[in-house]
């Protein structure tokens, strides 16, 4: 074996330890360091232990999660089929109780400090990272 094909058979086996390395580095992050960030909503499938299943907010909702590292988040979910509220001069004195119903039943909106009980990582069908 020459020099050359010796120098590339090494840096080629350090290049792959090190990468190795680094992915068990990114492994062992805790399950809270792997959730903190901004993500999409994909589904709201529920399924209730006495009736089937329900999509909430449609088929493809709209929806988006940030949580940060200090237990901190912020949440708004809505259906895409949401219906737009009428052109007015003042929305909130101007649109019936009954449309503004309609709409509180299609959007959820919440923020707070909280700690998941969940010890495993959610399905990737649950969501999915910005």
């Amino acid at each position: 074996m020459n020099r050359r094909t010796a120098l590339a058979l090494t840096t080629t086996v350090l290049a792959g330890v090190a990468l190795s390395a680094s992915d068990a580095m990114a492994q062992q992050r805790s399950l809270k360091e792997q959730l903190v960030g901004t993500w999409t909503l994909v589904s709201t499938d529920v399924t209730p232990p006495t009736g089937p299943k329900r999509q909430d907010f449609g088929a493809n909702p709209r929806g988006i999660l940030m949580l940060d590292a200090g237990g901190r988040y912020a949440q708004v979910w809505g259906r895409a089929d949401r219906p737009k509220f009428k052109a007015s001069g003042n929305l909130r004195l101007d649109t019936p109780a009954a449309e503004y119903g309609e709409a509180a039943r299609a959007f959820v909106g919440n923020f707070g400090t909280g700690q998941s009980t969940r010890r495993t990582r959610p399905s990737p069908s649950d969501m999915r990272p910005l």
